[in-house]
């Protein structure tokens, strides 16, 4: 299926278009033109939501459209009248889409409204259900509401059918409002006067429940036309909420007991009376009609979801420091390289001015958020080249001096005043990619992968052709070491094989062990890898091949004499983050040489072995060189 997601650049459409892509289906993400963060699917803008917008081009081919967009509060200062504002844009907005939705053929609109359809707070053990009673005081929830009805309006004269969704409180990684406030606070270590607020109960439901209930209800028949109530189906008070948080932040709950009414009363003093309701009150749902009509089940408890939030939280706010300090250590490192570099720099500019009497030119390139900016380079053509790609240029242009500089890097040097400095091939960089550091290096990586996985193959292998992944470590510092380097080969949308690269230390031999995602079997081990392994092992392997998200490569060891004995076992994890500054910067300034401790790890753990008296077992005699062949 073809399905659109309107606000796919907010906090729910952002995450269901990251799950969608992991189905399936072909996603069409909907936003504004000032889109900040694009994802790996198509995308179709609008200028603005309201209820004049023409979507007769982004509704072209779709069946499902999932409705995120929305307004959630308008300030007196914004607008005259916030209450019309919500409605032209909750209300009317979304009759307007649905409208043009059923002249595009679509098969199911599914419209995400609110808990506040249902009210601010529920009675002692009477939860929400989808019913409602009367209509909502509260501008948002009436404008939802308003929808709601008008959404059922036109399904019922057409062939489209609806899904109505009232999430209460969503909260997940990125959450702002209310939630990241209490974490925030909690942080810091505020006491906050919530600690004796023990006997309400509020229903919650984590972004992850949402977005996996939201794609039930894409796929389930019998969703058609129906309203239903979300929540993690597990509802918490507020002491407990805040002790859940201090968890997964890792600091003391010093959250102070103070009687509900006491706070109520000082509240409504002050003419906050609201505030001290959401505090203090209960908001309950019944999830029982998605759990009985759809056989639906949040998949994440309130707890771990509550923590996981709480710990990109603050993960975000250590990434967001060592922002604060990059533009400094930027300075600082750039400055120093240029110093450093500043007699050769002097020397090539000299050569380059008699050369071609030009040595300097600047390039405008495309940097970060499609921002130019300026790039320094030393000159390795005549000035009278044309202005064209480099690969097109014929090589008479390049003078003498720009061979040289070409071959070693030095025409970039001066990009240390004006480029990120962090992240590149070049030999001053913090993290560096060397080519010769994979597989030999004697040509580019993916074909050097997909000739040593035909090597390994042998005749039972085809066609070794399609995309390579790999999961590798860069040169830190100008060091590199690597026990494990992982490609993977992918055919056709689907990971074919694994090709593990393992090294030794201290012996710094290498060897390949192919691993064939179809059908993953056990074989014996065949590197001496450790002094304190024997040979006589067995390797069994568990492997998540890269997706939107995650990847992980597990390794049992066993003893060949004793089947049942694990003598080693190893996972590697990975969350997939985005290369940007914020991330790359957080990485390097946590472990500033991965390399490096890595290998100071090895060698003190085997000392550790050491001291313990563990057997050691000599290293066999080498077989054929360094590099040795292994399947699996």
């Amino acid at each position: 299926m073809n399905i659109l997601v309107t606000g796919a650049n907010g906090f729910i459409g952002q995450a269901l278009v990251k799950s969608l892509l992991e189905t399936s289906h072909t996603i069409i993400a909907c936003a504004r033109h000032s889109v900040k963060h694009t994802l790996d699917c198509e995308y179709r803008f609008i200028e603005k939501l309201d209820s004049n917008t023409d979507w007769e081009e982004v509704l072209q081919g779709i069946d499902v459209v999932v409705h995120c967009a929305a307004k959630a509060s308008v300030t007196k200062d914004n607008v005259e009248d916030p209450s019309k504002a919500l409605k032209e844009i909750n209300t009317a907005a979304t009759l307007n889409l649905a409208k043009q939705a059923v002249d595009a053929g679509v098969k199911r609109f599914i419209f995400i409204s609110s808990i506040k359809v249902n009210g601010e707070y529920s009675l002692t053990s009477q939860p929400f259900t989808p019913n409602v009673s009367h209509p909502p005081s509260d501008p948002y929830g009436l404008s939802k509401y308003e929808a709601e009805l008008g959404l059922k309006e036109i399904a019922s004269n057409s062939a489209m059918s609806y899904v109505i969704i009232r999430p209460t409180l969503v909260y997940g990684e990125n959450v702002k409002g209310n939630f990241q406030s209490l974490m925030k606070w909690t942080y810091k270590g505020v006491p906050l006067p919530v600690g004796g607020i023990k006997h309400n109960l509020r229903s919650l439901v984590s972004v992850d429940n949402l977005v996996d209930f939201i794609i039930t209800c894409i796929e389930h028949k019998d969703a058609k036309n129906e309203v239903f109530l979300v929540s993690d189906d597990d509802d918490i008070s507020t002491a407990d909420l805040l002790e859940e948080i201090s968890k997964g932040l890792g600091v003391k709950n010093k959250a102070v007991n103070i009687p509900p009414k006491l706070i109520n009363t000082v509240v409504s003093v002050i003419g906050k009376s609201g505030v001290g309701q959401r505090l203090s009150g209960s908001l309950q749902v019944d999830i029982s009609e998605a759990k009985t009509l759809l056989g639906w089940e949040p998949k994440y408890s309130t707890s771990e979801s509550i923590q996981k939030t709480a710990k990109y939280y603050k993960s975000s706010l250590a990434a967001s420091q060592s922002m604060s300090l990059q533009r400094p250590l930027d300075i600082v490192f750039s400055t120093t390289g240029l110093v450093v570099a500043s007699p050769l720099l002097i020397g090539v500019t000299a050569i380059g001015y008699l050369d071609t009497g030009s040595p300097l030119f600047i390039q405008e390139r495309v940097g970060k958020n499609k921002k130019p900016f300026k790039l320094i380079k030393f000159r390795t053509m005549k000035v009278t080249t044309e202005s064209v790609a480099s690969h097109l240029v014929d090589n008479t242009s390049i003078t003498k001096l720009g061979k040289v500089l070409r071959k070693t890097k030095l025409d970039e040097l001066p990009q240390l005043m004006g480029r990120h400095w962090q992240l590149g091939t070049e030999w001053y960089r913090w993290a560096r990619f060397k080519r010769a550091d994979y597989l030999g290096g004697a040509e580019d990586l993916g074909s050097s992968v997909k000739a040593k996985i035909a090597e390994l193959a042998g005749p039972a292998a085809k066609d070794i052709e399609g995309d390579v992944f790999c999961l590798v470590h860069l040169r830190y510092l100008g060091f590199y070491f690597s026990p494990l380097n992982v490609y993977f080969l992918k055919q056709q949308d689907r990971f074919r094989y694994m090709l593990a690269e393992v090294s030794n230390t201290p012996w710094h031999e290498k060897h390949y062990y192919l691993v064939d995602l179809a059908n993953i079997e056990s074989h014996a081990k065949e590197f001496h890898v450790s002094p304190f392994n024997p040979m006589q092992q067995n390797y069994h392997w568990i492997i998540k091949p890269p997706d939107a998200s995650h990847c992980s490569v597990h390794i049992g060891v066993q003893d060949q004499n004793e089947p049942d004995e694990k003598v080693f076992d190893a996972t590697l994890s990975l969350k997939r983050r985005e290369i940007n500054q914020s991330n790359l910067s957080r990485v390097l300034v946590k472990t500033p040489s991965q390399t490096l401790y890595l290998v100071l790890g090895i060698y003190w753990e085997a000392l550790r072995l050491f001291v313990k008296r563990t057997p050691l077992y000599r290293h066999p005699k080498k077989q054929g060189g360094r590099t040795e062949k292994g399947t699996a």
